[in-house]
């Protein structure tokens, strides 16, 4: 093809195909010399090598389209979790504040789930009512000591003295 473009003769093509330096098509066949024949070839071939270049690279850009749509497809993913993880964290930071508050204010720990509220001061007011309802502030009583048991008009004798022996006695003769 080099030999070929040395040659003057160009070859027979409509002028439409081919574009002189200004961008126009040559008028007339005569206006062909081995500058512009040079020109229209190399921009031919350039633009061939383009199209297969583009041709090559199509399925990569494609596979780089279905890349960031995965891509895209895990971020959102990771987003999903880290709100999971969220509402997990404010789930827990909500229940540690209603146990502090109620452990603060007497509340039992069997009616800590009955505290409710957005905020602390919210927690708080429904603790003070909650004990409040439970009775004169004591809501948390610990048990104690039982009332001791008297038989027969007379205190019994606490179980801490009693011997044993003196015990199966008792138990004998039917007075305990």
């Amino acid at each position: 093809m080099a030999d070929e473009a040395t040659t003057t003769d160009a070859p027979e093509a409509s002028t439409t195909d081919h574009v002189n330096d200004n961008g126009d098509a040559p008028e007339a066949e005569g206006q062909w010399d081995e500058d512009t024949f040079r020109k229209t070839l190399t921009k031919k071939n350039n633009e061939k090598s383009l199209r297969q270049r583009l041709k090559e690279l199509e399925p990569l850009a494609n596979k780089a389209k279905e890349f960031e749509e995965a891509s895209k497809t895990e971020a959102q993913k990771l987003t999903e979790s880290l709100e999971g993880e969220r509402r997990a964290r404010e789930s827990a930071e909500a229940k540690l504040i209603r146990y502090e508050v109620g452990a603060d204010k007497g509340v039992p720990p069997h009616l800590m789930r009955f505290l409710s509220g957005a905020t602390r001061e919210e927690i708080e007011e429904a603790a003070d009512v909650l004990v409040k309802e439970l009775g004169n502030g004591k809501a948390s009583k610990t048990p104690g000591k039982p009332p001791e048991r008297v038989a027969g008009g007379t205190a019994s004798v606490p179980e801490d003295d009693l011997n044993p022996l003196e015990l199966i006695q008792k138990v004998r003769k039917g007075r305990v």
